[in-house]
């Protein structure tokens, strides 16, 4: 990829051709963790077209990977005014937004990103983890087992859905099926475990719950 992107640059004077090249060599770049080339990749990338939004996604990428989520937040403001029907940096925003526990904005852009792109996979799990951070489970469990049927869950919202079917829900049954999904995942990790037991046995066993 990175003998391509440059092959492109030494060739072509187009705006988008080199702010595509630039991207991927930025892409390249952040894969491999030289964040400081990856950034200026795609500052050049933002500067042969300024009004291109997956350039400015990629910028907050960059951004979040320093720790610099105050500038991706912004950045993705920016990538939303040039290209609003996008999901994706709804999405991003909702994410960071998220680990800062700025919950109620975090969920105003997962719905905005749900409402975008309903069967994207990213958009459904991260709408259901703002709801969730919003303390509205059984809305959250049904968006999780949306997603569930469609997309590979990752760990997290798998550990999301074990724990809500545990705590809030209350069905032993299903919670129990989902700290096993999760002990395949990790076998060694002992929480899951002793959770899915826990969790089993209660399903088996309903009156000792």
């Amino acid at each position: 990829i990175r003998t391509h992107a440059e092959s492109i640059l030494e060739r072509s004077a187009l705006p988008d051709e080199s702010a595509e090249a630039l991207r991927a060599l930025a892409e390249v770049s952040l894969k491999e963790s030289r964040i400081a080339e990856a950034q200026m990749y795609a500052d050049n990338a933002a500067t042969a077209m300024p009004d291109n939004a997956d350039t400015r996604i990629l910028q907050a990428r960059i951004a979040h990977a320093d720790n610099r989520d105050d500038d991706a937040v912004n950045l993705l403001k920016t990538a939303i005014e040039i290209a609003p029907d996008n999901p994706t940096p709804y999405i991003l925003k909702s994410a960071i937004l998220l680990s800062f526990l700025d919950t109620e904005r975090a969920l105003a852009d997962a719905v905005k990103a749900y409402q975008i792109a309903p069967k994207n996979c990213h958009a459904v799990i991260v709408y259901a983890d703002a709801l969730m951070a919003n303390h509205e489970f059984a809305k959250s469990i049904e968006q999780y087992e949306a997603a569930d049927s469609f997309c590979t869950l990752s760990q997290s919202a798998l550990k999301n859905m074990a724990k809500i079917y545990e705590v809030h829900v209350q069905n032993a049954e299903k919670s129990c099926k989902s700290y096993q999904r999760l002990c395949d995942l990790d076998p060694e990790n002992a929480y899951y475990k002793a959770s899915r037991d826990y969790q089993c046995s209660a399903a088996q066993n309903p009156a000792q719950e």
